[in-house]
Parts: C-alpha cells; structure tokens; sequence
C-alpha cells in the first residue's frame, strides 16, 4: 500500500518523501510519478531501489501542481504493482509555513518566531535548523500565491 504522501495529500514539499508498505518476496522497488493518473505522462521514475522510501529529488515536481505517484514491487517473476495503484498530491509553495496558498508576513512571523530553533515548524529546508537557509526560501516566494 502507497503510505505517504496520503492519496489526496494538499501542500506537499517539491522535495517530498514518498513512503509505502513493505512487500514479501521482492529484489527492488520502482516508484513512478506522472501528471496523469493513468501514468501515462511519466515526468520522473526510480528503479532498483531497495527500500520504501523515496525522497524526490529537487528540481522534479513544481510547487502549486498535481501530481500522481505509484510504486511497483519487482522480483525475478516480474513487478507488481502496490494495492491502491495511484494516488495524487497537490504540491504547495515553498515558504507558505501556515498553508493558507500565499507566502506573507504571517509565514514571516512564523519563521522569525522559530528562528536558531530545531525543526520541523519553519525549516523549509529541512536541515534540521530554522536559519537563514529558510529565510532566503521564504523571501524568495514572498507574495507568491498558488491560486
């Protein structure tokens, strides 16, 4: 079964990390992401990978889009494809901490409140630390919108 993001998942990173069940009798993984839920528009796949996780790479998904995703198990009979097949997530914009569909002063206050301290809340970039990595993200984005 496809894990994570769940099907339906809003406001997901570009750099996402895609999480799936474990399957019996298997050699590798193959992860397939499309802009179709017939995968038939393929943008970016993985073969050979041995666990179920996948962190997509920067540069492959856009913010503010739709996008679908589905794994196969393959072994030295051939690949099958995980139970609920496909499921779609819609990716948001990179600084929008409170989610609301525009980076503004309310993400701003939110990362300046969270400024030196751990993650998750405000790390855009998920180091592990809310610095200036983050700042330069968020005001990159500043007043950009998804709608």
């Amino acid at each position: 079964d496809l894990l994570s993001p769940v099907c339906g998942a809003m406001d997901q990173t570009t750099t996402t990390t895609l999480n799936w069940d474990d399957s019996g009798r298997v050699d590798t993984y193959e992860v397939t992401i499309a802009t179709d839920a017939g995968l038939s528009n393929v943008i970016h796949s993985q073969t050979g990978l041995i666990d179920s996780e996948y962190s997509i790479p920067g540069g492959v998904l856009d913010p503010c889009d739709s996008y679908f995703w589905s794994v196969s198990a393959v072994n030295g009979e051939g690949a099958v494809v995980a139970n609920n097949a496909v499921c779609a997530f819609d990716t948001g914009l990179t600084g929008d901490i409170n989610s609301d569909g525009i980076v503004d002063t309310a993400d701003l206050g939110a990362l300046i409140g969270s400024f030196g301290g751990p993650g998750p809340f405000a790390d855009i970039n998920g180091d592990g630390i809310v610095d200036t990595a983050d700042l330069g993200a968020l005001i990159g984005n500043f007043l950009q919108t998804c709608n």
